[in-house]
Formats: structure tokens, C-alpha cells, sequence
């Protein structure tokens, strides 16, 4: 299932000087706000554990971090 979510704490932000402002027109579904959460909760939500470092987390999701200095490697 499609889903499109709107950060609430960020709503009243729009962009309509360079693009059309199409916040609120979702193509598929209603638009969902949700409150910003901590990454660390999406992530255990998810895989129904607590990451053990940012490192671990984003191999775990796939996510690059080689240049991240704090996903526990150094520039």
C-alpha cells in the first residue's frame, strides 16, 4: 500500500517559487502528518530491536554511512 506522510513540524513550510505547491494533493491516498521521531525508534519499530550503533543500523538498512563521521568512521 502507497502511503505519503507530511513531517507536521515542518507543514507550513512550501516551496511554490521554483515548483507547484502539491503538499496537500497526494495522487494515490489521503496525506498522513506525522511528528518528527527519533531515527532510532523508526529503526526499532521496524526491526523490533534497538540498533546497537548508527553504523550497525544503517547496514542493517542498506543505507551508505562511509562518509558519515558519526556512524563510527572517521573522514
Amino acid at each position: 500500500m502507497e502511503r505519503h506522510y507530511i513531517v507536521d513540524e515542518y507543514y507550513n513550510l512550501r516551496n511554490h517559487d521554483n515548483i507547484p505547491d502539491n503538499k496537500d494533493n497526494c495522487l494515490f491516498e489521503k496525506s498522513e502528518r506525522k511528528p518528527i521521531i527519533e531515527t532510532g525508534d523508526l529503526y526499532a519499530e521496524f526491526y523490533l530491536e534497538k540498533p546497537s550503533s548508527l553504523e550497525n543500523g544503517l547496514i542493517r538498512s542498506n543505507i551508505p554511512h562511509d562518509k558519515m563521521y558519526n556512524a563510527g568512521k572517521l573522514l
